[in-house]
């Protein structure tokens, strides 16, 4: 595969000379940024690509420069040898002329939704070649409402008809098809679902023998559709199932684990899920499944979170980001690199 191939699908826009090498290092945060791996690399390999003209260069030592070069970034790929040994290989580019990096573009103004609003929140998930967002209605209003974004304008809202919520819905999609998992209204703890086909939503229906006092999180894996959510009130539990096109399975708990909200899904190789701690325990703590069991949890060292992290997939690595503790109202994010 060209390099300039590998680039972009790394989320960067290579300048017009630029060269890649690889670098070795024995010591690595597991979850961390790339910035702290960059002061400890040892080795300088050589150069595997540089561009047509040649004003691109490898250089031995290359964290050491590329500290100093404002269009450097490097790539992690990692590899767990032994708990809490890793060994971390990477590439490291060094970039020289013009260019862009896909990661460093600004973030546009913002812009409101015209004529919507919610008192929680959206969440939004590609559907059909758009971006599909749902919420619930702002206080005093319990309906689901929906809209689609085509790359220039959002479509008008529109309401799922007969289904309300008393915090919004999760959307994922899965074979085809857009769903969204959601609890009830008021003191309703089921946990309900829908799915649309680009025309209409299928009437809601619940999933049988479970409940949730905050809502599930939904993730396509494999071949199937997992939800995970906190259990009832007075349940810190976290629990999960898994959908077949047909079916849900019978709920699961992650053993020796609980959180006072409920955890956010993600898939990079794996399913993943992060959490906050239960009430008390403001520590963001997260695990992964391989489609049959669940690692045991780890805690993100030095974080914490009042409300718990969001979780997305972005190149080759996996983005977490939250709230601060309750005295803290910043937005915070880390990333890890994933299989």
């Amino acid at each position: 595969m060209p390099t300039e191939t590998i680039l972009h699908d790394l989320g960067i826009i290579p300048p017009a000379s630029f060269s890649v090498g690889f670098i070795i290092n024995a010591r690595y945060n597991q979850w961390g940024g790339a910035a702290g791996f960059l002061g400890q690399a040892i080795t300088g390999l050589g150069t595997i690509a540089s561009s047509p003209n040649g004003a691109g260069y490898w250089f031995p030592g290359c964290a050491d420069k590329v500290r100093n070069m404002k269009r450097s970034r490097f790539l992690v790929a990692m590899k767990t040898l032994m708990p809490k040994v890793l060994i971390a290989i990477g590439l490291c580019i060094s970039f020289s002329g013009s260019g862009a990096i896909a990661q460093d573009s600004p973030w546009a103004p913002q812009q409101r939704i015209d004529g919507v609003g919610s008192a929680v929140g959206p969440s939004l998930a590609e559907f059909e070649r758009r971006l599909f967002a749902a919420w619930r209605g702002v206080p005093g209003d319990d309906g689901i409402y929906w809209s689609s974004f085509d790359g220039h304008a959002w479509a008008p809202q529109q309401r799922i008809d007969g289904v309300g919520s008393a915090v919004g819905p999760s959307l994922a999609e899965f074979k085809g098809r857009l769903f969204a998992a959601w609890k009830g209204v008021d003191d309703d703890q089921g946990i309900y679902w829908s799915s649309f086909d680009g025309h209409s939503w299928a009437p809601q229906q619940r999933i049988g023998g479970v409940g949730s006092s905050h809502g599930p999180s939904l993730a396509a894996f494999g071949d199937r559709l997992i939800a995970a959510w906190r259990g009832v009130e007075g349940d810190d539990g976290i629990y999960w199932s898994s959908f077949d096109g047909h079916a849900w399975a019978p709920q699961k708990k992650i053993d020796f684990v609980g959180s006072a909200v409920g955890p956010s899904l993600a898939v990079k190789g794996r399913l993943f899920a992060a959490w906050r701690g239960i009430e008390g325990d403001d520590g963001i703590y997260w695990s992964s499944f391989d489609g049959v069991t669940w690692t045991l949890q780890q805690r993100i060292d030095g974080v914490g979170s009042s409300v718990g992290p969001s979780l997305a997939a972005f190149g080759i690595r996996l983005i977490a980001a939250w709230r601060g503790i309750p005295s803290d109202d910043g937005i915070w994010y880390s990333s890890k690199a994933a299989p």
